[in-house]
């Protein structure tokens, strides 16, 4: 099983693929009629040559400069996990059938003009622009959208995201002149929204043996160069089909990897980048007040900050749980003593403190914005006495000792990690804070499975299913688990109830089985505690016009405008 990590951190959402366990994917792809296996992807070419002198002609284009906090780790658009890995540059040169709209849950037109669902939601039909080319100056077609679809499923596999959201797909075909036809399971509600995501771009297959080195889709900007540490280049693509897209972009776009956030804002305030992504909390009042200058802004935010547990404490989350007597047992496997933590947690202190007030404080896991799904919950209160009540009930009456593992370097963690080793202390236990350095967080702790608690954020599409389901679905008691699932969970409730909310489309009963879903995992299991929700602001100079972030954290690449 590949395992896809979204870290969120200070300076970046990070996104790793690790392989763990079996060879199965988290969600199995039921094969689609007529899919031929494509043609494998070749090696990697060599890295490009330096960039030549720039020429009269390039010295007159508008440019626009981003800063960027990471180099993309592929341009191949299908193996794409993050915006900073690589979906940024795929937003510019790419098109999927549809794109999201600010809220990530109604589908907008992109290469699909239209489309229409049947009565009982089994069948979608989109009609297809007949006006776009390829950056080669070839003509799309619905042929193209089942040749991505086959490679999505059939070779990229589970190295990307792609085949996970095409699980529900039992069949697409091509079904006449600019008509592509899908059939799905059930009435999914998510099919739709999904397809928006990075690993479900349009690439052009003439251009298979460069796509990781120059990759062509039929976006408005084409590929120009990448020199890794240095930059990436783009330039706009005189033949797109939205000509009213192409006058209010720049002619160029140059990415520069900046790795410290304090830096990227230097720059900006300097002029030499025109974005910065990632803008620390600390920072925020002061790019809001400094003229010329402004803050892009979620209209929610789909993040939030975490206190996760490993449930099998004292073994990996490889092991079957341990119970109370065995040699290897941790308190912290003992959903008793979690529910204890979380009484004892100042919420209030994390946001102040550690998000500087940015947050909101909720145990529901749905944002609040998403008033069909969201359910206020009656949430544990922070009550020192009742906690302590609790962990002697439990058999812990003077505590114990555990160990939780935040991010080395990554301000906000550490910061919930000093709330909660104090807070903690209030009913006896002892926590030491062990920083690890992220390659070791990765490797030890998110893949290995070895620790007992750990700070995490979670950076996710805001509905529920999407939000969720990969950080509390499993395969089986000891996993293989969904993406994100660092707590090793397993509910056969909760398994059944997820594939109940993504079958069926009516709003008010979906409702209902998230609420299940959301009270099974705060107020009876707890796997993992949620603090806040953990807002995600970029800065921008005034040449940025009507840009924003989305739920996911990431700038809207498609919907902006630019004034040179």
């Amino acid at each position: 099983m590949l395992k896809t990590i979204l870290i969120l951190t200070l300076g970046a959402i990070l996104a790793v693929t690790v392989a763990c366990g079996d060879d199965e994917p988290e969600e199995e792809a039921m094969a689609p009629t007529a899919a031929a296996a494509p043609t494998a992807a070749p090696t990697a070419a060599p890295a490009p040559t330096a960039a030549p002198a720039p020429t009269a002609a390039m010295m007159e284009m508008t440019e626009l400069r981003i800063g960027t906090s990471i180099d993309p780790t592929h341009l191949d658009p299908h193996l794409i996990q993050s915006g900073g890995g690589g979906g940024f540059v795929s937003d510019f040169v790419h098109n999927r059938l549809v794109q999201h709209d600010r809220t990530m849950t109604n589908p907008m037109a992109d290469l699909a003009s239209s489309w229409d669902r049947s009565s009982d939601g089994k069948t979608i039909v989109f009609t297809l622009r007949d006006d776009v080319l390829f950056h080669s100056g070839r003509q799309f077609s619905g042929d193209d959208v089942v040749w991505n679809w086959n490679r999505i499923i059939n070779d990229i596999a589970d190295r990307g995201r792609g085949r996970n959201v095409l699980s529900e797909v039992t069949s697409y075909e091509v079904t006449g002149d600019n008509e592509f036809t899908i059939t799905v399971e059930g009435d999914s509600p998510v099919i739709l929204p999904n397809m928006a995501l990075w690993g479900l771009a349009i690439a052009d297959s003439e251009g298979l043996d460069q796509i990781e080195t120059h990759p062509m889709g039929t976006g408005p900007f084409t590929f120009v160069e990448f020199i890794p540490g240095d930059r990436l280049v783009l330039e706009k693509f005189k033949d797109h089909y939205d000509k009213a897209k192409l006058e209010i972009r720049p002619d160029r776009i140059i990415m520069t990897p900046i790795g410290e956030t304090t830096t990227r804002l230097a720059a900006l305030k300097a002029g030499t980048i025109d974005i910065a992504v990632s803008l620390p909390y600390q920072n925020v009042e002061e790019v809001r007040n400094t003229p010329g200058l402004q803050v892009l802004e979620q209209e929610f935010s789909a993040a939030y900050s975490t206190i996760a547990f490993n449930i099998h404490a004292g073994r990996t989350f490889f092991d079957p749980i341990p119970e109370p007597g065995d040699p290897d047992f941790h308190p912290i496997a003992d959903p008793r003593v979690r529910l204890a933590i979380q009484q004892a947690i100042d919420k209030e202190a994390v946001n102040k403190v550690a998000m500087l007030g940015y947050g909101d404080v909720d145990c529901n896991f749905i944002p609040k914005e998403l008033a069909w799904a969201y359910e206020p919950l009656d949430c544990p209160a922070r009550d020192v006495e009742a906690a302590k009540r609790m962990l002697a009930d439990a058999g812990y009456p003077d505590g114990f000792d555990v160990r939780i593992y935040p991010v080395a370097g990554e301000d906000v963690d550490n910061n919930i990690a000093l709330i909660v080793q104090q807070n903690l202390a209030e009913i006896g236990v002892n926590v030491e804070i062990v920083p690890l350095e992220i390659n070791a967080w990765i490797d030890d702790l998110w893949k290995g499975g070895q620790f007992e608690m750990t700070v995490a954020g979670y950076a996710r599409e805001p509905d529920p299913d999407g939000l969720m389901q990969s950080v509390f679905r499993g395969d089986s008691p000891v996993g293989p688990w969904g993406g994100n699932n660092v707590m090793g969970y397993y509910n056969e409730d909760i398994e059944r109830l997820f594939d109940e909310g993504k079958a069926i489309s009516d709003k008010a009963a979906r409702k209902a089985i998230y609420t299940q879903i959301v009270k099974k995992i705060v107020l009876e299991d707890v796997p993992l505690i949620k603090l806040s929700s953990r807002p995600i602001f970029w800065a921008a100079n005034d040449r940025i016009q009507d840009g924003y972030i989305m739920p996911m954290g990431y700038m809207s690449f498609t919907n902006w405008a630019f004034k040179p």
